[in-house]
């Protein structure tokens, strides 16, 4: 790479901060097809918003309402290496709040841990990746092989309406 990420404060706090947010969308997956909301697509834009106004290019595409898929490329110094895929889901399986300390869809802070349905389980890589992309573009990092950021639907019930599916109607 050409550059590397310095501001490791400012990288914490972004991280933190999408996490809380992509916490705070209740992206519940059942896998029922009859209870499945919005919350997934509503993540999705959510990270479509923050990579693209750090210049990116996204790829929106909901396999079946309310299931929101993205992806990014950031090009590399050598496309015909092939690219490196990192990603993440944003589904989450239920939670039923009684059985939470602190609520489950809150993203609350509290002696320096963040609570909430998917800090680990994994929203909270999906936010590092985005900071993280976030912060490639600030810099002009410019990797040896194109990196492709990539955020997926139903991972928690199969991933049919996921990867699978933009396996099988997005390839490209």
């Amino acid at each position: 790479m050409t550059a590397a990420v310095s501001d490791t404060a400012l990288l914490e706090a972004e991280t933190l901060r999408i996490a809380r947010d992509l916490i705070r969308i209740e992206s519940v997956n059942t896998g029922d097809p009859r209870t499945i909301g919005d919350g997934e697509a509503r993540a999705a834009r959510l990270v479509q918003s923050l990579l693209e106004e750090a210049g990116y290019e996204t790829h929106y595409a909901e396999s079946t309402p309310g299931r929101g898929n993205l992806v990014a490329r950031l090009a590399g110094a050598d496309a015909s290496r092939g690219a490196l895929i990192a990603h993440a889901h944003l589904d989450v399986v239920p939670a039923e709040a009684a059985d939470w300390t602190h609520p489950p869809f809150a993203a609350e802070l509290h002696d320096g841990f963040l609570y909430g349905r998917g800090a680990l389980d994994m929203k909270s890589h999906a936010a590092a990746l985005v900071a993280t992309a976030r912060a490639f573009r600030r810099e002009g990092v410019v990797p040896a092989r194109d990196l492709i950021f990539a955020f997926f639907s139903d991972e928690e019930a199969g991933g049919v309406w996921g990867v699978r599916w933009l396996i099988d109607n997005r390839p490209e």
